[in-house]
């Protein structure tokens, strides 16, 4: 066989090598960039949800709390129900005995304390959620559970299939830390950032950062 046929066939076969290589090189590129794309959308969507899941919890004691303070004024001193039906913020006194126009009398009143309490609740309703598109003055500390923030974290996570160790930050407007968790460094790893009470003005926002420091050995 000629030297310029060996030549050829090596040639052949480095360029068919070369190209092996970069397809299989490009093709598990590609592999690892839909499971980053994956692995990002899976935060995105944990971390929304936790925020989500602060909102509720704020909103749901903005109701909760003037419900309970409303309801105060028919417990007696001692602590216990005074002497009346209570259905919901309307109390029924059934102190008297009961005869065919008492029956009559106190149909008539539960219907009108459903009323009633179909109007509280709505009132209620809409002053909370006027008070949510304001936004809220207090400080985080009074608005949320910090504890409760990791809780809320590992459980969205674990409900999107992302079992990982991880760190996290609360930091306000300018940037400020203003709670995080043990081991939380910025520079061990990609930093996920999501809004908390994206309702309240630009200067009150605060933003939750989280970080998986064993995100590589995921992959």
């Amino acid at each position: 066989m000629k030297k310029s046929t060996i030549w050829l066939i090596a040639g052949v076969m480095g360029f068919a090598f070369i190209g092996l290589l970069y397809l299989q090189t490009h093709y598990v590129h590609i592999i690892l960039t839909n499971q980053e794309e994956q692995f990002r959308e899976s935060v995105k969507r944990a971390l929304y949800q936790v925020s989500h899941d602060l909102e509720i919890e704020e909103t749901t004691k903005n109701i909760n709390d003037p419900y309970l303070n409303f309801n105060k004024k028919y417990l007696r001193k001692d602590g216990k129900s005074s002497p009346k039906i209570q259905l919901g913020v309307d109390p029924i006194d059934i102190s008297s005995g009961f005869g065919k126009n008492d029956i009559t009398k106190t149909s008539k009143a539960i219907q009108d304390a459903f009323q009633n309490n179909y109007f509280y609740y709505q009132d209620l309703l809409d002053e909370v959620i006027q008070k949510a598109k304001k936004g809220s003055n207090k400080p985080l500390d009074e608005r949320i559970d910090m504890k409760n923030i990791d809780d809320y974290i590992k459980t969205e996570l674990e409900n999107n299939n992302l079992n990982l160790p991880y760190t996290f930050s609360v930091s306000d407007h300018q940037k400020n830390i203003v709670y995080q968790s043990s081991n939380f460094h910025p520079e061990t790893g990609k930093v996920y950032s999501q809004i908390l009470f994206p309702q309240d003005s630009p200067n009150k926002l605060y933003v939750l950062q989280v970080i998986f420091p064993t995100q590589q050995k995921y992959m």
